[in-house]
């Protein structure tokens, strides 16, 4: 420019930003290349490129999925949106971001943000206990023979029946709770169940088995 103020010209030179146009180029001038002009009564005005224009990157802590479409929209930013469980963050709420708050940054530079999607929910976990169930045949008393009436002996001879043990079942996992029956039934022998439980994971079950009102055996905390 200095060349066309030796020639006789005026020249008057302003700014703006330009996202097309280098910084320090011109954009545009006040009159067409080949026109006819006399240099000293001519003033030539150009508009100059100060380059992209340089903005502040706002923290986006608390911004919906469409606030952060909005503002990288606003300011020409390449945005990636991901999403991942949180147990801080609420569900659709931005986590974090690639362009951290107070950074500079310019019309055509990439954000990445993570969305909040809630926290994770705990897996269901199934096993299972097989138990045996030993049959307790209940103790009786029978009348004393004639010979041992006629020793004296006023002792009854004892033996076993066959009445059936009556068995209940209770539970603790996530399709039942310790204070409801389970399952309940009457054995003559011993008998082997298979307990199913599910939980979820991170937490724990029990169970308790009464044999004729008595508890023969209960266990808790139990853990795949």
């Amino acid at each position: 420019m200095e060349d066309l103020r030796k020639e006789g010209f005026t020249i008057e030179r302003t700014h703006e930003f330009s996202s097309e146009v280098a910084e320090g180029n011109i954009i545009s001038q006040s009159i067409e290349p080949g026109a006819e002009v006399k240099p000293s009564e001519t003033t030539l005005s150009f508009l100059v490129s100060d380059g992209n224009e340089s903005y502040t990157m706002r923290d986006l802590s608390g911004y919906t999925r469409k606030s952060v479409e909005d503002y990288a929209g606003q300011y020409g930013l390449s945005l990636t949106v991901t999403e991942a469980y949180s147990d801080t963050v609420a569900a659709g709420l931005v986590v974090s971001q690639s362009l951290a708050g107070g950074t500079a940054f310019v019309s055509g530079d990439a954000l990445s943000v993570v969305i909040s999607i809630g926290p994770e929910e705990p897996q269901v976990v199934s096993f299972s206990r097989t138990i045996t169930i030993p049959y307790l045949a209940a103790a009786v008393s029978e009348p004393a023979s004639e010979s041992s009436n006629s020793q004296g002996n006023e002792n009854a001879d004892s033996s076993s029946s066959n009445e059936p043990n009556h068995i209940v079942i209770y539970m603790q996992d996530e399709d039942h709770v310790i204070s409801d029956v389970f399952r309940e039934f009457d054995i003559s022998a011993d008998e082997v169940v298979t307990l199913n439980f599910r939980i979820l994971e991170g937490s724990s079950a029990s169970y308790r088995i009464e044999r004729d009102g008595e508890v023969i055996s209960e266990a808790s905390e139990l853990t795949q």
